[in-house]
């Protein structure tokens, strides 16, 4: 039961109860069972009060400090806790159905088993916090920090995390059918059987790390409003998402003991995204030995063999390099001067990015798939077309 002496406190105004608990902060507020709903309380000092079972419904608590506080079996139902300062707090149980938290702080904030149902969480920091078997569906966590927080067997249904950070957040056993997870950052975050059926993962970043492992989904959406469905009828069969998904990453190393022709590796990388969309080739670190070596460390995200990858890019790098010699090499047999040379190859490497950029659009615009024939300018590349062919 509340103690009646702090809470006729607080009934005299968040000003009066916050100079109190200056004079006074040693004394830990009880105030478990209080009925507040409805209370302006905005901005007040409640941190390490129990508010265990206290009915905050509809409450005021805009940028409350709260670091601490007890509010466990409360209801906090549609309480408004924009900015509030929640760190550490025990929400065990708690009813935060409805409740506006937009950029709340719950660091480490215990949500264990909490009703977050259509709360909105926008940009709140939920750095370590748990939430186990928390219920949070069709809140909004657009934004949201979630990194390390424990969502283990919590129901995300149709939860929105567009653009939240979920970097070693764990959702094992976590319900996200029908979730939002579009622009996501998931490295190493664990989504071991959970539910991931009717989810949306648009640009979804993933990685080696991120646990995929008994994912149970039907089927996944790749761009938001329900589009772009896979597989486009039917479901997957059991471990198919898996399997598609799980990216595996190992790094290689391109080693050019010559000189390196960069305008035909950045081409080369670009040709070899288009005709391997299921391998993310990243740059992670260029070397230069005493001996004039160069040597370009790859990270492949990827489903395919490591040599046959590295085969392939080499392959597709020597031929346009071999490509882009003999046009040199025409033109130097023509009278060209060094002077005309630098003009023609700047000339040369802006058409090359106008190229990569149109082949980029298209890419995105048809799923991948466009005929050959598509290039904004053959003239650049008929030497390279000449070849290919």
């Amino acid at each position: 039961m509340a103690n009646q002496q702090h809470l006729a406190i607080l009934q005299h105004g968040v000003e009066n109860w916050n100079d109190w608990r200056k004079k006074n902060p040693d004394i830990k507020p009880e105030l478990s069972e209080a009925n507040l709903s409805m209370a302006n309380l905005s901005g007040v000092d409640l941190s390490m009060a129990n508010l265990s079972r206290a009915d905050l419904s509809g409450a005021d608590l805009t940028g409350a400090y709260l670091a601490g506080a007890i509010f466990r079996e409360a209801f906090l139902t549609k309480a408004y806790l924009n900015g509030a300062f929640l760190t550490e707090a025990n929400l065990y149980g708690t009813d935060i159905s409805g409740a506006v938290l937009t950029e709340a702080f719950l660091t480490e904030a215990n949500l264990t088993e909490a009703n977050l149902m259509e709360a909105v969480l926008n940009e709140a920091f939920l750095a370590g916090a748990i939430l186990i078997g928390a219920v949070i569906t069709g809140a909004v966590l657009s934004g949201a920090y979630l990194a390390r927080a424990n969502l283990t067997k919590a129901n995300l249904t149709g939860a929105v995390l567009t653009d939240a950070f979920l970097t070693e957040a764990d959702f094992t056993g976590a319900i996200l059918t029908g979730a939002v997870l579009s622009s996501v950052q998931a490295l190493e975050t664990n989504f071991t059987a959970a539910n991931l059926t009717g989810a949306c993962i648009e640009n979804w970043c993933t990685n080696i790390t991120t646990k995929l492992t008994g994912v149970v989904c039907k089927y996944i959406y790749l761009r938001q409003d329900r589009k772009e469905r896979r597989p486009h009828s039917g479901n997957f069969v059991p471990g198919e998402f898996t399997k598609i998904f799980q990216k595996s990453l190992e790094a290689f190393d391109l080693v050019f003991p010559d000189l390196i022709n960069w305008s035909a590796f950045a081409y080369s990388l670009e040709k070899f995204a288009s005709e391997n969309q299921d391998i993310q080739l990243d740059v992670q670190s260029i070397e230069k030995t005493k001996d004039g070596v160069l040597i370009i460390k790859i990270n492949a995200l990827r489903d395919g063999d490591q040599e046959k990858i590295y085969d392939e890019f080499m392959r597709i790098y020597e031929r346009v390099n071999r490509a882009l010699e003999e046009q040199y090499k025409d033109r130097i047999e023509n009278g060209e001067t060094d002077e005309t040379r630098i003009e023609h190859k700047d000339e040369m490497i802006n058409r090359l990015f106008s190229i990569i950029n149109h082949l980029n659009r298209k890419l995105a615009e048809t799923s991948g798939k466009f005929p050959v024939h598509d290039q904004p300018d053959f003239q650049f590349a008929v030497g390279i077309v000449e070849l290919e062919q």
